[in-house]
């Protein structure tokens, strides 16, 4: 079924039963994936915002396809979910939190990534800018395919803050609130050197260097 509305073109797709079936929505390059189990509730952000989720993420993955000055390969999946709960236990199995908790590359190959909407515009805008981030950006270093990815060598010399504070830094910029994170880390001394950084602290100690 194709719904015209601002040149958005959206398929309708169903996944198998064993893949926890959701509704997916997608245009172009971006694929909304929809919780059958939250239907109700998604049925109230459909009406609001998905046009809005749709267009922000279009928009913000052409801008940093611009800036890396590559374009990605193939779909990104952004799974919508309504209880903060749910989102939780999502986003701490997924490599893009492992990654930050560990500090180390885990060679991600997934691209369905967990969005919170139960949140203002401006933090789901954040969220969609820093997963478009760290996916792009990932498939630049390593390339698309798990052969490339277990074969590229230059992302293990690739330090884990300058990615996270790069992802981090696009998404959402050097605010009060991330001067308060440094100062937090600094004054426990999370930062004895860039050799040595706390893994929850590296993605703050990256960005505070590009604010720079």
């Amino acid at each position: 079924m194709r719904i015209l509305g601002l040149v958005l073109v959206f398929c309708i797709l169903f996944i198998p039963e064993n893949h926890a079936q959701v509704k997916e929505l997608s245009f172009d390059r971006i694929v909304l994936e929809l919780p059958h189990k939250q239907m109700d509730t998604i049925n109230q952000i459909q009406q609001k915002s998905i046009d809005s989720i749709f267009g922000m993420a279009a928009v913000d993955l052409m801008e940093f396809e611009r800036v890396l000055g590559y374009k990605l390969s193939g779909q990104l999946h952004l799974r919508l979910i309504q209880s903060a709960p749910e989102y939780q236990s999502a986003l701490q199995q997924h490599p893009i939190w492992l990654e930050r908790y560990q500090s180390q590359y885990m060679a991600v190959s997934s691209n369905h990534f967990p969005i919170f909407v139960g949140a203002t515009f401006d933090q789901i805008r954040v969220q969609l800018r820093y997963v478009i981030a760290y996916y792009t950006l990932n498939e630049f270093l390593n390339g698309s395919s798990i052969r490339q990815k277990m074969t590229q060598s230059g992302y293990h010399h690739f330090p884990s803050w300058l990615s996270q504070g790069f992802c981090a830094y696009w998404s959402n910029g050097w605010n009060i609130r991330a001067k308060d994170e440094f100062d937090y880390f600094q004054n426990k001394g999370a930062f004895p050197s860039p050799n040595q950084i706390e893994p929850m602290s590296a993605q703050t100690y990256g960005l505070s260097l590009i604010h720079i």
